[in-house]
């Protein structure tokens, strides 16, 4: 920042304009971003939602907290990534995934060939046709992500709760070891394999169907059955 003693008023005024352009920049993509979700859930889900109920969504009891703090962040497309890096002169470079294409969330998550996540994907679909063969998979998107929590999967003409429920750990888990694993790449320099990322994804699902019992163990009395009942449906 700039030292008080040496701060003029017009300087003073350009930071003062600079920090409210960034705000209102912010605010319009945010509110791109909101309105491109329930665009998408009306034309492809045929589910009225609101902007109060997609934010409120991502912080359900459900989802991690990391991942929840994930899902705000792409929300407000304030994931450094890409573009976030192209206007500086010493990590333009990074802008750029090692498979050439500029580096976006879409491209980082859903996109990319190079490193297992195809493969990926398609271990999840199959996963989840084991599961539940009656109810076609939904295909992952970025609209899909941020409403992730609103999601709602239907068997015949209702919401099917545990095939939801499934779902949403099945993608969310998905799209938290891709990042996770891109990171180590880009930020540690390390090599992540196929093998290895299908590996910590089955780790992440064994370790959500751990905790997940163990929520269903904590439920008052009157109450576990019903709840063992929906864990078994589950999963």
């Amino acid at each position: 920042g700039a030292a008080l003693n040496t701060l003029s008023q017009n300087k003073a005024y350009k930071i003062i304009r600079a920090k409210k352009s960034r705000k209102i920049a912010h605010r319009i993509l945010t509110k791109s971003s909101i309105d491109s979700t329930i665009k998408y859930f009306k034309r492809t889900m045929r589910q009225d939602v609101s902007e109060e109920q997609i934010w409120k969504s991502q912080r359900k009891k459900r989802i991690p907290k990391n991942i929840s703090d994930f899902l705000w962040r792409i929300t407000h497309d304030a994931v450094k990534c890409g573009k976030f890096f192209a206007n500086m002169p010493a990590w333009a470079d990074k802008q750029f995934c090692p498979c050439t294409e500029t580096e976006s969330l879409k491209h980082i998550l859903f996109d990319c060939r190079t490193f297992g996540n195809p493969e990926l994907w398609t271990l999840v679909k199959t996963t989840w046709t084991k599961i539940h063969p009656n109810i076609p998979f939904l295909e992952p998107n970025m609209e899909v992500l941020k409403g992730i929590g609103i999601v709602k999967l239907l068997k015949g003409k209702t919401c099917d709760r545990a095939a939801t429920d499934l779902y949403v750990h099945l993608i969310l888990e998905t799209v938290w070891a891709i990042w996770k694993a891109r990171n180590e790449r880009r930020i540690a320099g390390k090599r992540i394999s196929e093998r290895t990322l299908r590996k910590r994804w089955a780790s992440a699902i064994r370790v959500r169907i751990i905790t997940e019992w163990t929520l269903t163990n904590q439920q008052p009395f009157l109450k576990q059955k019903l709840a063992k009942f929906n864990f078994a449906e589950c999963w």
